[in-house]
């Protein structure tokens, strides 16, 4: 694991740096996806912040938890915080954040927005949050566009792989396209997640993606998605997002 940082302006080597540098697949996706208008002159892009939905299951099997919250990214580097608003019940509720910043990756809890209930850091953490700012850069493709450090390589003429040597050489999604240009999926072979006792599983997981639309930005981003680790029990349905407005 390294620390998190930021390499030089990468115009080679796969770096994202301009639309023609990419490789096909990651070409056809960022220039269906971004509307040249969408995109500010000069080295000052507008900040990428969703209005988000959806929920969570917290362990196989287990019950669906609602949340509501805003989602952000970075506008020139790696990093998205998410914060939100989770019912437990009637009158219980927490609210919760992840991230990835200059710090590592972090994820924590407070019921009723006050007691702390959990946080975590550390190389898993951040190499979980790293794998799910990738992948979900498919809601920020300026963002995505931009990104220093950001490494993109060609894997056949309908996917791509992305990673961030900097932060997590083995951190690594894969996202398919289709003939649209459109994201149809993003997978990571291991995103760690908490088994207790300060313990981590290493697990596949992916990202499938619906209902494409374009912001008021330009953006043409997918307005749903669900995520899915990939346990040795089979599969674990565990994320349900939804965009409900791009401010």
């Amino acid at each position: 694991m390294k620390a998190m940082g930021r390499s030089g302006d990468g115009s080679a080597g796969g770096t994202l740096a301009t639309v023609a540098d990419r490789p096909p697949a990651a070409r056809r996706w960022l220039e269906a996806a971004i509307h040249e208008p969408s995109v500010p002159a000069g080295n000052d892009p507008r900040p990428t912040r969703l209005h988000v939905r959806g929920s969570i299951c917290r362990a196989p099997g287990g019950r669906w938890m609602d949340w509501e919250g805003h989602q952000s990214f970075e506008t020139d580097g790696l990093g998205f915080r998410w914060q939100a608003r989770l019912r437990l019940g009637r009158l219980a509720w927490v609210t919760a954040e992840d991230r990835l910043d200059a710090n590592g990756g972090y994820g924590g809890a407070r019921l009723l927005g006050v007691i702390p209930v959990g946080s975590a850091r550390g190389p898993e953490v951040t190499r979980s949050q790293l794998v799910r700012n990738l992948a979900e850069l498919a809601f920020a493709p300026v963002a995505a566009s931009r990104a220093r450090g950001l490494v993109c390589l060609a894997d056949g003429e309908d996917a791509f792989t992305v990673a961030a040597p900097g932060i997590d050489a083995d951190a690594i999604v894969r996202f398919t396209v289709d003939d649209a240009g459109d994201l149809t999926s993003a997978r990571s072979p291991d995103r760690p997640r908490d088994h207790g006792r300060a313990r981590y599983l290493h697990e596949p997981y992916r990202l499938e993606f619906d209902r494409h639309e374009r912001l008021s930005s330009g953006e043409r981003i997918p307005l749903r998605a669900s995520g899915t680790f990939e346990t040795a029990d089979g599969d674990w349905p565990y994320w349900r997002f939804e965009v409900l407005d791009g401010g």
